[in-house]
């Protein structure tokens, strides 16, 4: 999961390009912030599923939401565009995620192999 808008996408996207080179099957679910952002990751990325936060605009469809992913079981949260930050490990706790990170260590993030 990652919590994605438009310009976070951009900034993201070679993060995406290499998590799925080096785990093919890996499931991805992206929290986004607009729909023009889950555009353009479905431009390169069409197996990727997530919701629009605009979407969740009741507090029932945000439970119901965050129920799902808890069943989902996701190992990591992530933040593909920003440094650590305490919303990354919140969203972490609430689907009950194994570990969150942000790209702390990863000054500059959009330089992958």
């Amino acid at each position: 999961m990652i919590n994605a808008g438009l310009g976070d996408v951009c900034h993201a996207i070679p993060l995406l390009f290499a998590l799925r080179k080096k785990w093919p099957r890996m499931q991805i679910e992206l929290l986004f912030a607009s729909v023009s952002a889950r555009n353009l990751v479905q431009l390169f990325f069409p197996d990727i599923t997530g919701v629009v936060v605009s979407h969740l605009n009741s507090l029932y469809k945000k439970v119901v939401q965050i129920i799902k992913w808890r069943k989902n079981r996701f190992d990591y949260v992530l933040s593909g565009a920003h440094l650590d930050s305490s919303k990354t490990g919140f969203i972490a706790w609430l689907v009950n995620a194994k570990k969150s990170f942000g790209m702390e260590n990863e000054k500059y993030s959009f330089f992958y192999d």
